[in-house]
């Protein structure tokens, strides 16, 4: 408390007013904000900003691989020379203790970019020169052993552990090395297995961006639990594990708009509190999907009319199955067109009609039903 005397010629008058004063014995909370997110070409730097609380007395930091190496000053800015991997630490203090400890990982990506064919199938977990981006420093993307395969043999894939995640609407990101795309074609191939929860939205993007950069040049995949994500039933009840080859699926994208340039790709998980999933056999090749090759016509899957008008309404009768399905429209060269999603029937064909492409040229219809089987259909815009 605190008591105020004050006295004049008449006498002397006190007043005590008690809890004024209150000297904390709380231990501080250590907490940084930085200049960037994204990663680092060979001598970059980032400036790191205290943002520590309660009654902090003296900060230190630690740079592993940086320069400075350690720091006490509360903003410091470090350059990274050497590709790299590292883990930033800082602790706060003051009379009551030290907090626990804040940390941040640092990619310094190569100053040579990985040449195409690329391939990571995460057998040994998620490899040096890919790095996570968890911004809630919560659960995130890890890896999974002993996880039945789309091959059918068992091993280690990357997960994305949306089942147990609580803290709905956190995006978190899987990054690559950079890539050279040279040559006169590039594709996206991954094995992706998700089965959804009934009315969680759960979604997976791909965003392409320039080498040691935060420059985003694209989206090249998004699908949610509403739009094609599922690669097999609903699983309301229980964590997600892939059981069956079948509940495996090839997605392939075009990353034809960014050859010449050197790139890295995030794989974005956005959690809606939905199921598990899981990733694997990451391929960056000139290798031509087999959608966009030349293959027989599905019978369950029909078109009309066919031949069309460009702009056109193209009638479509899908096949018998349950689930929600994916319906996309590609082009001869494997771009995206279009793309929905369709709440199907085991016991009836169902039909929708969508606008056809307005550019002439032969394209086909794709259509992934919820148990992972893939229909196809050409058609001919005139």
């Amino acid at each position: 408390g605190a008591t105020l005397t004050v006295t004049n010629a008449s006498g002397t008058s006190s007043r005590t007013t008690a809890g004024l004063v209150t000297i904390s014995n709380v231990v501080p909370t250590a907490n940084f904000t930085v200049s960037r997110q994204a990663p680092l070409c060979p001598g970059g730097t980032i400036k790191f900003t205290n943002t520590s609380l309660n009654c902090v007395s003296a900060l230190a930091w630690s740079f592993p691989g940086g320069t400075p190496a350690t720091s006490t000053d509360p903003n410091p800015t470090v350059t990274y020379p050497t590709a790299g991997t590292y883990t930033v630490t800082l602790t706060a203090s003051n009379a009551n203790g030290t907090s626990t400890p804040k940390t941040f990982t640092v990619q310094v990506q190569s100053a040579t970019a990985q040449a195409i064919p690329f391939a990571e199938p995460f057998a040994s977990g998620i490899p040096a020169g890919w790095s996570v981006l968890n911004p809630d420093n919560s659960l995130t993307w890890t890896s999974a052993p002993n996880t039945l395969r789309k091959d059918g043999t068992r091993g280690t894939v990357a997960l994305m552990p949306f089942s147990p995640y609580a803290a709905v609407g956190q995006r978190d990101s899987l990054q690559s090395p950079t890539l050279n795309l040279t040559g006169t074609a590039a594709y996206l191939h991954f094995d992706l297995a998700y089965a959804p929860v009934t009315g969680v939205n759960d979604s997976l993007a791909v965003d392409v961006y320039r080498s040691c950069s935060s420059t985003l040049l694209g989206q090249v995949y998004l699908k949610s639990a509403a739009t094609g994500l599922a690669t097999t039933l609903p699983r309301d009840q229980t964590a997600y594990v892939p059981s069956a080859t079948s509940q495996w699926r090839t997605e392939d994208v075009s990353l034809a708009a960014f050859l010449g340039q050197q790139v890295y790709l995030r794989f974005v998980a956005y959690n809606q509190y939905g199921n598990n999933l899981y990733l694997a056999n990451v391929q960056v090749n000139a290798s031509q999907p087999l959608a966009t090759r030349t293959q027989a016509d599905s019978p369950a899957l029909q078109v009309y009319p066919n031949p069309l008008a460009g702009g056109t309404l193209l009638t479509l009768t899908l096949p018998q199955a349950r689930g929600t399905a994916s319906v996309r429209v590609i082009d001869a060269v494997g771009k995206l067109c279009s793309q929905t999603s369709l709440e199907l029937s085991a016991s009836t064909s169902v039909s929708t009609t969508l606008r056809s492409p307005t550019a002439a040229g032969l394209y086909t219809v794709l259509c992934q039903t919820a148990d992972g089987q893939l229909y196809s259909r050409r058609f001919v815009v005139n």
